[in-house]
């Protein structure tokens, strides 16, 4: 598997918030709302949502840690198996930083295509987790 992994971004709120927010999907409704995702459902625990007419995508939170990890896999239908983490940690008072690793099982074709996308995908996506929370919640 081959590992990325984003830069950590501080939340200015304690981890028990952040991690009660993070580890519900329906609380990632901004996502449909850029217009990224078409026919997005969710709630507790998976998510489903159309990236083209044809391509439909669902995604489950396997594995919760609490106030430290959420583990989330996709359905299979994905080009490749992933496991997605997102990973807090307290940071000063009442502050968390969150990072998130993606684990995908590449192989060598699409390593050599998806590897800068995907570099980026996790540091863009735990900026825009951190953005989303400390601008609705401020």
């Amino acid at each position: 598997m081959k590992k990325f992994e984003s830069e950590y971004h501080k939340i200015k709120f304690p981890i028990d918030i952040i991690y009660r927010h993070l580890s519900d999907f329906r609380n990632f409704n901004f996502m449909a709302n850029e217009g990224r995702l078409q026919d997005w459902q969710a709630d507790k625990s998976k998510c489903s949502f159309k990236t083209s007419p044809k391509d439909y995508y669902s995604l489950l939170i396997t594995k919760e840690v609490e106030n430290q990890q959420i583990t989330i896999e996709g359905d299979g239908k994905f080009p490749f198996v992933f496991v997605f983490h997102i990973q807090m940690r307290t940071f000063g008072v009442n502050e968390t930083e969150i990072r998130l690793v993606l684990e995908a099982k590449l192989n060598f074709f699409y390593r050599l295509i998806v590897s800068g996308y995907l570099r980026k995908f996790v540091n863009d996506f735990a900026r825009q987790l951190s953005d989303s929370f400390n601008a609705n919640h401020s």
